[in-house]
């Protein structure tokens, strides 16, 4: 049975030797023995009696490295303001985001009417240009020319 000895405790009382952590809980130092899953440790030294009660009730303020200590409350509910905005937030990027999608696909159908009014023009003009040249052509007066390649 590994028990904790003056030699094995050092800074501020905290176990130092194997297979021995810490368990800090709160401002207070206090050490209790936790078994590594290396070490053979008999489960009677890591019960709840070996623990002041008193120091497992819930601590009213949050534990933060470098933070100054905020009540749990008030973290929560800052949580929850962002998360709320963070929503309203989604919620109107995504409304933005339909409005432009409608706003591009009622330009794509105009543009596709302006496109099939083109072509029908153009295909009305090339028609039209055609039959100026069918009819530019019949009207041509065949006659005969004089060639400078006869044999006379």
């Amino acid at each position: 049975m590994h028990l904790l000895n003056n030699a094995q405790l050092g800074n501020n009382g905290r176990s130092v030797g194997p297979g021995v952590g810490t368990l800090g809980l709160s401002a207070s130092n206090i050490t209790a023995p936790v078994a590594s899953p290396g070490s053979k440790m008999s489960p009677d030294l890591i019960t709840k009696r070996n623990l002041d009660p008193s120091l497992l009730s819930p601590v009213p303020y949050a534990i933060n490295r470098g933070r100054k200590c905020v009540p749990v409350e008030k973290g929560v509910e800052r949580r929850q303001k962002r998360m709320i905005k963070n929503r309203e937030s989604a919620a109107r990027s995504r409304a933005r985001k339909q409005a432009y999608t409608v706003e591009l696909e009622a330009e794509v159908a105009k543009l596709k009417e302006v496109n099939e009014e083109l072509q029908r023009k153009q295909a009305e003009f090339m028609e039209m240009q055609k039959s100026k040249e069918d009819l530019v052509r019949t009207n041509k007066i065949k006659y005969l020319r004089r060639t400078l390649t006869g044999p006379w």
